[in-house]
């Protein structure tokens, strides 16, 4: 699973859910055309470097949650291609297992949210308009 930087207007770091052509694709025909650029020139994959530059609790928590997902789209995979009883009890148990990976990814993020931000200034642009929230912070 590759991890990306402000897939999203209001996320810093997120897993990829597609790849990064589909997420760039997708801005230039569904993002407001004074958004793209912006939200272009910042979107990209994290490299396994900065990865381990990350708090060690969000990396453990992104290591969990990459294997939940893994087992969890081999479950469905299983249930897709048998329909048997027990695969599609596998595959809820993993999808269920997936949803508590992502929560303490979450929970990781929200509580090294400061280290988080040093880290974001060593990685992206230095004249990124991320504000710890957005991409597109209102200015008075």
């Amino acid at each position: 699973m590759s991890l990306l930087l402000h897939c999203h207007h209001n996320t810093l770091i997120e897993p990829a859910d597609g790849t990064l052509t589909e997420r760039r694709d997708y801005i230039r025909r569904y993002k407001p055309r004074q958004e793209r650029p912006i939200r272009l020139m910042l979107l990209r994959v994290v490299t396994e470097a900065e990865i381990g530059l990350l708090p060690l609790p969000i990396r453990k928590s992104l290591a969990s949650l990459t294997a939940a997902q893994a087992a969890r789209d081999a479950a469905r995979a299983k249930w897709d291609a048998t329909r048997a009883k027990d695969a599609w009890h596998i595959w809820h148990v993993t999808r269920d297992e997936h949803v508590a990976a992502d929560a303490r990814y979450i929970a990781a993020l929200t509580k090294h949210h400061g280290a988080l931000e040093v880290w974001h200034k060593q990685v992206c642009l230095p004249d990124c308009p991320w504000d710890g929230t957005t991409i597109f912070p209102v200015t008075a």
